[in-house]
């Protein structure tokens, strides 16, 4: 059960069975039962780390409630819960990166449809230029403002 804890991330349960575990413990000669590994070697904290367990759920699977020796036991692939965690936020981060740039992806496809409609802005824009006529007799076309078109 506290295998099922610690990976689920029921810290109040977990809590209340390490503080029962606590008392029990220390009147026999048990092993406490964040030190109890299953069939590949992995302690509670193994598997709460493997799942990016929260600071105090670590605290109390090592030092608060559990055995500070559990942070040094290696797994049957000689992995601490260290290495689980680090493996655990290497991945987290490579999928943020990889959303991050779906969705800058899709900002650009955005981004080209917005250029899509500049230039269509642009091409009906154009076709609000009217010819005027200057003294000398020229023609010169110019947008709604005279003003702000250069001819040079």
């Amino acid at each position: 059960p506290v295998h099922f804890l610690a990976d689920s991330k029921h810290e109040e349960v977990l809590r209340l069975l390490l503080e029962k575990c606590q008392f029990h413990t220390a009147l026999t000669d048990a092993v406490h039962p964040t030190m109890i590994c299953d069939n590949e070697g992995d302690l509670p904290l193994h598997f709460a780390a493997c799942n990016g367990a929260s600071p105090s759920l670590l605290h109390t699977l090592t030092t608060e409630l559990g055995d500070v020796q559990s942070s040094l036991v290696r797994n049957s692939l000689s992995r601490l819960a260290i290495d689980e965690f680090i493996e655990w936020y290497m991945e987290e981060r490579r999928d943020a990166l990889m959303d991050e740039e779906v969705s800058e992806g899709s900002d650009s496809s955005e981004m080209e449809s917005d250029d899509d409609s500049d230039s269509s802005e642009a091409s009906s824009a154009s076709s609000n230029i009217v010819p005027i006529k200057k003294e000398s007799g020229a023609s010169l076309n110019s947008a709604s403002s005279v003003g702000d078109h250069n001819p040079y």
